[in-house]
């Protein structure tokens, strides 16, 4: 979610509570970018963005 865009998802009631702050590199290879072959988006240390096997339970997309 790009802080410009904030007061629009916010508007919208999507604006994520949890949310954290990333670099353009971070944003790119797990936002921008498609995840690897059998992977998805996850959460790992400190809310930092993961690619975790998709049949891994408990993670997020």
């Amino acid at each position: 979610y790009p802080l410009s865009l904030r007061p629009v998802y916010e508007a919208a009631g999507r604006w994520p509570e949890d949310g954290i702050v990333v670099d353009y590199v971070v944003y790119k290879v797990f936002a921008a970018d498609a995840a690897p072959a059998g992977m998805k988006r996850g959460v790992g240390a400190e809310k930092m963005p993961v690619w975790v096997p998709v049949s891994e339970e408990g993670t997020e997309t």
